[in-house]
């Protein structure tokens, strides 16, 4: 029998979702609670693997049981008595999904603000750029982004896809204040999949464009063209949000 879990997480102390020797995970923390409840050991499989500090809304995970006598509701209940308090179960309902292989799309938001110093509340959660956005450049940077490119040049080293071509739906930033009228943004992106450290790159392109010190010209040059600049940015920015099947 399949479960799939939609699950939250704060990344700030994991090593990333993925098992790794002597490390601290996501996934290390659900396969020994579940089996806890489930009285077996099982593999939970996440529709992606995200890097150390990255943050989860939405991530979506499965896991196989020969356990037919537990139902989804207790599964999920007895979970969030057992995990720890970073990690969060927020759906658990029978599938026959893949949560790896049948994601339809994918949305990640990274979360910025510009101010003279860090934000102690926000240590962990966005980053400080310091200086404010040209939010209409970074508006056209977004736009260009849409479609369906090769988007080998925002890939890291070190990734195993098959194809660098992937769709982006759409791509917005939304700029809003909090506390003494600070600036934030949050940049929100939403594709049929991402290459590794993709979105991070994408954003620390948009982010000097928006900065002025790349043109719009420029970017599209770094973004698709022969030259690749990666600028990559901290992970703690980063959440996946959502993810549809």
């Amino acid at each position: 029998m399949r479960y799939l879990l939609k699950i939250t997480y704060d990344g700030s102390n994991f090593n990333g979702y993925q098992i790794q020797p002597n490390c601290r995970t996501v996934q290390l923390e659900l396969q020994t609670a579940l089996a806890v409840i489930l009285k077996e050991n099982v593999t939970c499989v996440a529709s992606g693997r995200t890097d150390a500090g990255v943050h989860a809304i939405g991530q979506c995970v499965h896991f196989d049981t020969n356990n037919a006598k537990v139902s989804a509701e207790r599964i999920e209940k007895s979970l969030n008595g057992i995990l720890p308090d970073d990690v969060r179960v927020l759906q658990c309902q029978e599938s026959d999904i893949n949560a790896r292989f049948d994601p339809k799309q994918k949305t990640y938001i990274y979360k910025m603000y510009a101010f003279k110093t860090d934000l102690p509340l926000e240590n962990n959660r966005s980053l400080n750029i310091r200086k404010e956005l040209n939010i209409h450049l970074v508006k056209k940077g977004c736009k260009f982004l849409v479609g369906k490119h090769d988007f080998k040049n925002f890939c890291a080293s070190g990734s195993g896809a098959a194809t660098t071509v992937r769709s982006v739906f759409d791509c917005l930033i939304n700029k809003y204040t909090e506390y003494e009228n600070i600036i934030f943004y949050k940049l929100e992106i939403t594709g049929d999949g991402f290459l590794y450290k993709m979105v991070r790159n994408i954003v620390g392109l948009l982010i000097e464009l928006g900065h002025k010190k790349i043109s719009l010209k420029e970017f599209k040059e770094f973004a698709y063209g022969m030259t690749a600049k990666k600028y990559t940015v901290a992970p703690y920015g980063l959440y996946l949000y959502d993810v549809k099947y």
